[in-house]
C-alpha cells in the first residue's frame, strides 16, 4: 500500500530530482523509495557484521535503561559467559 509522504527540500534540488527522473523514465517517487529501501537495507546489513555486544549497546536505552555503557558491557559479557 502506498502512502504519501511531504518533503522540504531545496527547490533547485527538486527541479535537479525531477530532471533526473525524467532522463532516467522513473518518478521523484521512486527514486525517494528506492533511496530509502537503499539506506534501510545497507543499515541491516551494517548491523548483521556486528557483535552481539556491540548490537546491544547501539540499541540504547531500551535495552538497558539508565546504565551507563560500562555497565552493559558488563552484563552482556557476563550473559554471555555465565
Amino acid at each position: 500500500m502506498d502512502t504519501k509522504l511531504t518533503l522540504l527540500m531545496k527547490k533547485r534540488t527538486i527541479e535537479k530530482a525531477k530532471q533526473y527522473a525524467k532522463s532516467h523514465q522513473t518518478s521523484v517517487s521512486q527514486l525517494v523509495e528506492k533511496y530509502f529501501e537503499t539506506v534501510v537495507n545497507q543499515e541491516r546489513v551494517e548491523l548483521s557484521g556486528l557483535g552481539e555486544i556491540t548490537r546491544k549497546l547501539m540499541s540504547g536505552p531500551a535495552f538497558g535503561g539508565s546504565l551507563s555503557s560500562k555497565e552493559l558491557i558488563r552484563n552482556a559479557r557476563a550473559e554471555k559467559y555465565l
